[in-house]
């Protein structure tokens, strides 16, 4: 075949990550009339690019998939005994809990990780107006038009404290917001061990960018996400010695970031409101240790949370797609979270404990198959994979996929990790690495399709 065959795929791959990041643009501010039918923008993309997979026999047929699918139809028939009895919510329900999953083996096929690199020079290009646009809307007033929400409607964005709002950038909460900085985080640690990724200027602004855009954020869940990247950089040492030097490199390039980004206004601002939102909310430490704790409290509490109405939820549940926010539109008119806003809770409340924790578990194994997958990229030398996991494997085990922004940056960040594991299209690629560069097939995760199209997972 010609090496462009999967061309159009990655074009509309492509076409996924624009909207995923530009979505919260078009709701707010382009066409804001629109933007409940934004909601799905990214859905007729990923039917498209399963529509060209199965054309080109590469359609990921493997016990994961097969797994979903079983899942679909079980929850698909306990909602028919639902008591909300919408079809159209059953039928969002599904489709955040199932459309997008299978892209990821898709995602593994087509890119190679010289592709993943090009996304991740996106992401950094993109991170210096995206913290531009924080600092605007943070220093700006609630009601301004450059804080509107989606629909441009009433409302307003979360509120940080004395005033301020939790800036959202280019999106349309907070959330997205953080899994954007948290997978920009990734890109430029990667960059930080791998000083032949990308130019030193670019990688810097976009380091400093990352630093600036969490003091502004005031979000305990974007500085917490990001620590835990972070903390990936210890474990990849201890897999692969060799990048010592290149980590404690990164950890003093970031550390006198944070030095030269507390001369700005606008950050001693960001962090002054931060201590005073951690006061309020009873976080009485500050700072990365602190944020990661709250983080690691949040999701220990939705799994608890989850597992305590195991054995009062409905065995066939409520009905998929009632828990989320479209779901209470449709039912009562109004935005909010009829069963649980923790995802555990929701999935159990929806589905029941037979079919929801069978759907939990998927996700979880889906988290866990990523991380022993990039523990064993680490050990050879190749970091990202694992950076990529930590930046959306927490939204694969807790994360609402009821969201679509969350939705998109679990897959799209899933995707990535397992693209990444490829071998790369140059042999030099990095003047660090051992001149004893694993082999295309020491690489190769196990889930690249064999001659007959199919997948091993």
């Amino acid at each position: 075949m010609p090496p462009d065959q999967f061309q159009n795929i990655r074009r509309l791959i492509w076409l996924y990550f624009g909207l995923l990041i530009f979505e919260g643009v078009l709701r707010k501010w382009v066409v804001p009339s629109l933007s409940s039918v934004l909601l799905l923008a990214r859905d007729p993309v990923v039917i498209a690019i399963y529509a060209l997979a199965l054309r080109q026999g590469i359609f990921p047929l493997n016990r994961a998939v097969a797994s979903l699918g079983v899942l679909c139809l079980g929850m698909f028939a306990a909602a028919l005994f639902a008591s909300h009895g919408s079809h159209i919510v059953t039928l969002y329900g599904l489709r955040a809990n199932f459309l997008h999953l299978p892209l990821i083996f898709i995602m593994a096929q087509v890119l190679t990780r010289d592709d993943v690199e090009r996304f991740g020079k996106a992401v950094l290009v993109l991170a210096v107006p995206m913290t531009m646009l924080m600092v605007a809307q943070f220093r700006a007033g609630p009601d301004a038009f450059i804080n509107a929400t989606a629909g441009g409607g009433e409302g307003e964005q979360l509120r940080g404290a004395m005033g301020k709002i939790r800036p959202p950038g280019f999106f349309s909460f907070i959330t997205g917001a953080a899994q954007f900085l948290t997978l920009l985080s990734a890109f430029v640690f990667y960059g930080l061990l791998n000083r032949r990724f990308i130019s030193p200027w670019l990688l810097n602004g976009a380091a400093f960018a990352l630093v600036v855009a969490l003091a502004v954020s005031t979000s305990r869940l974007a500085v917490g996400s990001v620590a835990f990247v972070a903390a990936g950089l210890v474990v990849i040492c201890c897999m692969d010695r060799r990048l010592i030097q290149q980590t404690a490199r990164a950890f003093v390039v970031i550390a006198v970031l944070i030095v030269a980004a507390s001369a700005f206004s606008y950050f001693r601002e960001g962090m002054e409101v931060f201590e005073v939102r951690a006061n309020e909310t009873g976080d009485t430490e500050l700072g990365v240790k602190g944020a990661s704790q709250g983080l690691v409290t949040r999701w220990f509490g939705d799994i608890s949370g989850g597992l305590d109405l195991v054995a009062t939820a409905p065995l066939l549940g409520w009905g998929v797609g009632l828990g989320t926010n479209v779901g209470a539109q449709f039912t009562t008119g109004s935005l909010g979270f009829l069963l649980a806003e923790g995802e555990w809770s929701r999935v159990i409340l929806e589905a029941g404990p037979i079919l929801g924790l069978g759907y939990l578990g998927f996700r979880v194994a889906i988290a866990g198959w990523l991380f022993l997958l990039g523990l064993r990229a680490a050990r050879e030398g190749q970091p990202l994979p694992l950076l990529l996991t930590g930046a959306s494997g927490l939204l694969w085990i807790t994360g609402q996929f009821g969201q679509t922004t969350t939705l998109g940056f679990a897959v799209f960040g899933a995707g990535l990790a397992l693209a990444a594991l490829r071998a790369p299209e140059n042999d030099d690629e990095d003047e660090d690495a051992d001149e004893d560069e694993p082999s295309a097939e020491a690489t190769r995760p196990e889930f690249v399709p064999a001659s007959g199209g199919r997948m091993e997972w």
